[in-house]
């Protein structure tokens, strides 16, 4: 499916060419602001870093000095605003995910080890020796980590996986797609989700997300499209089962529109 979108040729080469995550967040804030202003972005990180910088940059100190920079989560948690990272840089709020770029871009200023971790639920990141929750600034505890742990049901490993720039880019436009579905704006809904296709190297989940956003829409001809393309990537039996239950469900809900 070919997409006409703004910023499509920066998608694909903040992929191809590896770029940052604040390179990727930048262009999701550009989505949400045409007036985003990279050049102020670029300068705030390089302040911030000046601010944090000492004799000797512990993870700590690191978040220790952000925290009292005023960095810390935002209270009105579902807007689209706390996934635009110059809104985010400018109020000193927002979600785990976009205060987790500004912590990632100040620690790659410092030559800081520091990446982020696609914890489920609540993004994380490992800065030096600590895993730390960029909402609150501080480092969580081992027993803090083990309570999650086992909350998730899941394997450490799959739990605590690394999320590289990509990740990262993928699960704020995942962000955003909630936000836009929460809103009934499914048209916002695939925009992001298409963005995400420039993306992912598995676009199957994605497809299969957007056949409810064009059924939502009322054009089932468009999700029966959805529907085929995620048929030629289904990755089982059972998959494509169930797509044709819904391919059918759509042939059914058409004749009865005539």
């Amino acid at each position: 499916m070919n997409y006409d979108l703004p910023l499509q040729p920066e998608f694909k080469d903040f992929k191809r060419l590896n770029q940052s995550c604040l390179t990727g967040a930048m262009l999701v804030s550009q989505l949400l602001n045409n007036n985003t202003n990279n050049v102020w972005i670029i300068e705030e990180i390089a302040r911030l870093s000046l601010q944090v910088r000492s004799s000797k940059e512990s993870p700590l100190e690191i978040l220790r000095k952000l925290g009292l920079e005023g960095f810390s989560g935002a209270t009105n948690y579902y807007t689209y605003d706390n996934s635009a990272i110059e809104t985010v840089l400018r109020t000193k709020k927002g979600i785990p995910i976009s205060l987790a770029v500004v912590l990632i871009a100040v620690a790659d200023e410092l030559q800081v080890e520091c990446y982020g971790v696609n914890f489920p639920g609540h993004f994380l990141v490992q800065l030096g020796e600590l895993l730390a929750d960029p909402f609150t600034m501080e480092p969580i505890s081992d027993e803090l980590t083990q309570q999650w742990l086992r909350q998730s049901g899941l394997s450490r490993e799959d739990a605590f996986k690394v999320a590289g720039p990509v990740d990262i880019v993928v699960r704020m436009l995942n962000n955003l797609l909630s936000l836009a579905i929460g809103k009934s704006d499914f048209n916002k809904a695939l925009d992001f989700s298409a963005y995400q296709l420039l993306l992912v190297d598995d676009p199957f989940p994605v497809h299969f997300g957007r056949i409810d956003l064009w059924a939502k829409l009322g054009l089932p001809s468009m999700a029966k499209k959805e529907i085929e393309f995620a048929l030629a990537l289904a990755p089982s039996p059972e998959a494509e089962s169930l797509l044709a239950k819904r391919l059918q469900s759509l042939s059914d809900w058409k004749k009865k529109l005539h």
